[in-house]
């Protein structure tokens, strides 16, 4: 749908069927995100009420309050640019940097300290100053998308999600190259 002539007000649904399937594929993305995190915390020691009655939690709020703020933000941008063709993005966990919060921050946390609550709060904090630092660099959001090049800001997701492709593979091999390693290599 274009913009509607000056002047006419442009209907903004609140809701449309497409938004059905969107919040299936959202709510599934995110519960197997939940079901990753709790399974790996309890499997590296945290009781189950950090897990269960902290972590989770705080997470669903976050998701909630996330997808609550795009929404808003689309029927704001709607209305100024009084369009009916906005669309509010999806907000969820981002599953890479949860496998780094997992592995990198948490887990050398409790090996470290050797106590979950500690660890824990280590984790809250390093989320606290990865918010802080993506809220100061999103003050030059602006410069960075008209200064730098499409494909320098797109290779960054390509290389992840490479690396990703390649692991997985590389992962499914090396078990089958070490049971041969020892009868002719790999």
């Amino acid at each position: 749908m274009a913009a509607s002539p000056v002047g006419t007000p442009v209907h903004y649904p609140w809701y449309r069927k497409e938004d059905t399937d969107a919040f299936f594929a959202l709510f599934q993305n995110n519960i197997a995100n939940f079901v990753i995190i709790a399974i790996t915390m309890l499997g590296m020691g945290f009781p189950a009420s950090i897990v269960f009655g902290q972590v989770l939690p705080g997470a669903a709020v976050a998701v909630m309050v996330g997808n609550f703020y795009y929404a808003w933000s689309a029927a704001r941008l709607a209305r100024k640019e009084n369009r009916a063709d906005v669309t509010a993005l999806s907000y969820g966990i981002s599953t890479p940097v949860m496998f780094v919060f997992l592995f990198g921050v948490l887990l050398p946390a409790k090996q470290l300290t050797g106590d979950a609550d500690l660890a824990w709060k280590v984790a809250v904090a390093a989320c606290f100053i990865s918010g802080a630092i993506e809220a100061a660099i999103s003050l030059i959001g602006r410069w960075v998308q008209y200064h730098l090049p499409r494909a320098a800001m797109l290779g960054a997701v390509a290389g992840v999600a490479l690396t990703f492709i390649a692991g997985e593979m590389l992962f499914k091999t090396l078990p089958h190259c070490q049971a041969s390693w020892s009868l002719s290599g790999c």
